[in-house]
């Protein structure tokens, strides 16, 4: 199933009206239509339970929870652990952005940021949703064993998911490529 920017359902997590407003009309302008936007993480979480989205759009600081927090709440939820998630902030430390890009994120955008800047990954969640969907022909699965390098220790579980739905079943992991602690996995 190919996902087009127009297919894409997006939940917007923004306490401020003004910056809803800003992100709705660039999501118009891209016709991306299907929008639900909330402005508290609790709110987030709940109307997510009902109505999944294909990617959620968070700022960093809501009034109930930090965008951090909503995501690893995501993550924690077997029904939501692979929902996209782009953050949008003006914060530019290190130690708050890094929680999010470990947690998976699809995009970190800051304020101010393009309409092209969105684009780019709204077509990057498109390609993601679009390569769940991959049927690989000639392949024994239990024959291969794979390796995965990643840093992010949610971004290895999604990857062991994703490659588990196709079968495969060995694994190694390490957290960087000069990683001398392997561990084998095999879920």
């Amino acid at each position: 199933m190919s996902h087009t920017l127009h297919e894409l359902s997006v939940m917007l997590v923004e306490p401020s009206s003004t910056q809803c407003k800003v992100v709705s009309g660039y999501l118009s302008e891209l016709e991306v239509d299907r929008v639900t936007t909330v402005s508290s993480g609790a709110e987030a979480l709940s109307q997510m339970q009902n109505y999944p989205p294909d990617l959620v759009i968070s700022a960093l600081y809501l009034p109930d929870m930090s965008g951090t927090d909503l995501v690893h709440s995501m993550r924690e939820d077997e029904s939501l652990e692979d929902t996209a998630f782009m953050l949008i902030s003006s914060e530019t430390r290190f130690r708050y952005l890094d929680p999010i890009r470990q947690a998976g994120a699809i995009a970190i955008l800051p304020k101010p940021f393009s309409l092209d800047e969105l684009k780019i990954a709204l077509h990057n969640t498109a390609d993601l949703l679009e390569s769940s969907d991959i049927e690989v022909d000639n392949f024994d699965p239990e024959q291969l064993e794979v390796l995965i390098v990643d840093d992010s220790a949610f971004a290895r579980k999604h990857s062991r998911k994703v490659l588990a739905s196709m079968g495969i079943e060995r694994f190694t992991e390490a957290e960087d490529v000069r990683s001398d602690q392997r561990s084998q996995d095999p879920r």
